[in-house]
């Protein structure tokens, strides 16, 4: 009788430490999905920023093409201003990560604004090459965030 209690003790014990682990592997899988959660919010967070940030770029954008096609607008003048307000919109914090490819983004963009105005014709080919570059950049940051990149049809005239 002693030798059946015996056993009945250690299966209860067994079984007591065998739930004590389950909990312990549940709680890992919780902590698992928890960091999951957080890396997803990390990167909604990143997207969102980014366009915002493109959101503010391609609104500067859209003024400076417009100079183009007033004739009573001095293009000097709209380059000057198209240069303070694309270097006073504001990086997020989500956006430290990239916060070169972006600035180094927005120097091409200006770099092709400036051969635009102040360029020949016959240097259309290497301010054609600084759009391009500008969009390739932008296209690579939203890419490396897994995020759709934006579209420039007709934005640049």
């Amino acid at each position: 009788m002693k030798k059946i209690l015996a056993l009945c003790m250690v299966a209860l014990l067994l079984s007591v430490i065998g739930a004590c682990s389950n909990d312990k592997a549940a709680s890992n899988g919780e902590e698992a999905k928890q960091a999951e959660n957080k890396t997803d919010d990390n990167q909604k967070a990143v997207k969102s920023a980014l366009l915002t940030y493109q959101n503010d770029v391609m609104k500067e954008i859209r003024t400076m093409e417009a100079a183009f096609t007033d004739e009573e607008k001095d293009l000097n003048e709209a380059l000057a201003q198209f240069g303070n307000n694309v270097s006073e919109i504001a990086l997020p914090k989500e956006l430290s990560a990239q916060k070169t490819e972006l600035e180094a983004a927005t120097g091409k963009l200006k770099e092709y604004y400036t051969n635009k105005i102040n360029g020949e014709s016959a240097n259309t080919e290497q301010t054609d090459a600084l759009k391009q570059e500008y969009i390739d950049q932008i296209t690579k940051v939203f890419e490396d965030a897994k995020a759709i990149p934006p579209s420039f049809d007709g934005v640049f005239q």
